[in-house]
């Protein structure tokens, strides 16, 4: 609806057909009454409720009054298209991604004690069976959501198993999936493993790390248990990264040999965006 800048008070006019107000209302309601009279449109008998739009522009507010049906219709309308929201999520069909997510929280409720064998076994079920995610959130009913680092140890195929520099570079970074053993070769080269959005297999995971006349840089985040046992010989190995963690945390154990070069493990705090783009160009 048209608005235009003015005091409170200051009627609207339009082309279109509004329900007249104030004094021009009432003495249309009188005319009708007479004998002989034209007859009149029948929303001059429209329930109004009063109500002002605040309408923000460049140069300031400009109020204006607005006319709407009944007060709940609209709010009634408003629920409806918002009931109808929902449902049509909940109506989209699951992906593979979503039931490995569901898959995930079934698992973790059961090593934390929430569920036994045969719930999971029922709810793994209704997982792999689920075609819409209504079904894959009746089947994960009652179990927590997983935070941004809740269930580090995953059962999933992993994303690499070996990283070679030689005359260049490697990166591993970002959310990736770490095998039981993970070998990195740094010749004449260097490389990055940045775990701190990494998952992880098994429960421990063993680096082996060589560096010739390279280097190599590891980043571990701090929820991760590190124990370093490599050899640094006319070179660096070393062990700043190296620290306990809580129980029940996963543990990466980091050995090799660093000749005529250097083998790095940093910590990183979670949530610290930094080390991107170090020792390395792309995956390789």
């Amino acid at each position: 609806m048209p608005c235009r800048a003015g005091p409170p008070e200051r009627p609207v006019t339009s082309r279109m057909k509004l329900p007249a107000t104030g004094a021009l209302r009432r003495r249309l309601l009188k005319y009708r009454g007479t004998p002989g009279a034209w007859p009149l449109p029948r929303w001059l008998d429209l329930p109004l409720v009063p109500a002002h739009v605040v309408r923000r522009s460049g140069t300031g507010a400009a109020r204006c009054p607005a006319y709407a049906l009944p007060a709940g219709k609209p709010t009634a309308r408003i629920v409806g298209m918002t009931e109808r929201s929902r449902n049509s999520e909940q109506d989209m069909l699951a992906s593979d991604d979503e039931r490995d997510r569901a898959t995930e929280r079934v698992r973790d409720a059961l090593a934390t004690g929430r569920i036994d064998m045969t719930q999971m076994d029922q709810r793994l079920t209704e997982i792999y069976g689920a075609k819409t995610r209504a079904e894959l959130e009746v089947a994960t009913r009652n179990l927590p959501s997983p935070g941004a680092r809740d269930a580090l140890v995953v059962d999933r195929r992993p994303t690499s198993r070996f990283a070679l520099g030689m005359f260049g570079g490697f990166a591993r970074r970002g959310q990736w999936v770490l095998p039981p053993a993970f070998t990195a070769w740094s010749v004449f080269g260097g490389g990055l493993l940045d775990l701190s959005e990494a998952r992880f297999t098994s429960q421990e995971t063993r680096v082996l790390a060589v560096s010739l006349w390279g280097g190599t840089k590891i980043v571990v985040p701090d929820d991760v248990e590190v124990q370093v046992k490599g050899v640094g010989i006319f070179g660096l190995f070393g062990r700043r990264g190296a620290r306990q963690a809580g129980p029940g945390a996963p543990r990466v154990v980091i050995r090799g040999l660093a000749l005529w070069g250097a083998v790095i493990t940093e910590n990183r705090t979670l949530g610290n965006p930094q080390h991107q783009g170090e020792l390395g160009g792309g995956e390789s």
